[in-house]
């Protein structure tokens, strides 16, 4: 029996299939990544588009009830003597800054008084002296829920005392009495998101104003 052995040139094995299925497969894992990446982004801006709608929608709330109050006329409203200066307004009522600085903008940097209603020494209630106060502390509405299990801090307002804004001197016509006269307030509302900071405190703030003529 004839055998015939060839002896040919034997060709090296190059690798470069392994090397393309490599490169092509970071290729694919980068891919993944930025797609990963994207996805939590977008879930990150959504999540603070829906905080912050939360936080608008309560101080919307907040605005409102400040305006049932005024509109009942209570006995804490009326009367010019029953609001204070910042920072010691009384249970949310204040006269308007005159040192050209917002009351709100006082509101949040003073050390002393803050939205929440601190103050250095103590926790001042709704009822005592207060630079704001919790929404449905005067109007008996019930608290704002949050749609899941996150405890929802409750928005707050406070009202300045704008002073008289309409003229007593004029007459009613056919009646020769004089005219009503008009009082004007203006309503600084805050609302908080659902979202915590690392201090507990929340992350989404929304402030809202409204000027109402009683």
């Amino acid at each position: 029996m004839n055998r015939f052995i060839y002896f040919g040139k034997q060709r090296r094995q190059q690798g470069v299939s392994l090397f393309a299925a490599m490169i092509f497969l970071i290729a694919l894992s980068l891919l993944a990544i930025v797609s990963v990446r994207g996805v939590i982004m977008q879930e990150r801006m959504g999540g603070n588009t829906q905080d912050w709608n939360v936080a608008f929608q309560s101080a919307e709330a907040a605005l409102r009830d400040a305006e049932a109050e005024l509109q009942s006329a209570t006995s804490r409203i009326n009367g010019e003597e029953k609001f204070a200066a910042y920072p010691n307004c009384i249970a949310g009522r204040c006269l308007p800054s005159t040192t050209g600085d917002s009351v709100w903008r006082q509101l949040g940097a003073s050390s002393n008084t803050d939205w929440l209603g601190k103050t250095s020494s103590s926790s001042a209630s709704d009822t005592a002296v207060a630079a704001s106060v919790k929404y449905g502390a005067f109007t008996s509405v019930l608290p704002l829920v949050s749609p899941g299990s996150v405890a929802l801090t409750q928005p707050r307002y406070f009202i300045e005392n704008l002073g008289v804004v309409g003229s007593s001197s004029l007459t009613v016509s056919g009646y020769g009495s004089p005219a009503p006269t008009y009082y004007g307030y203006r309503i600084t509302a805050i609302g908080f998101g659902l979202i915590k900071n690392d201090d507990g405190s929340p992350a989404s703030k929304v402030v809202l104003q409204s000027v109402y003529q009683r």
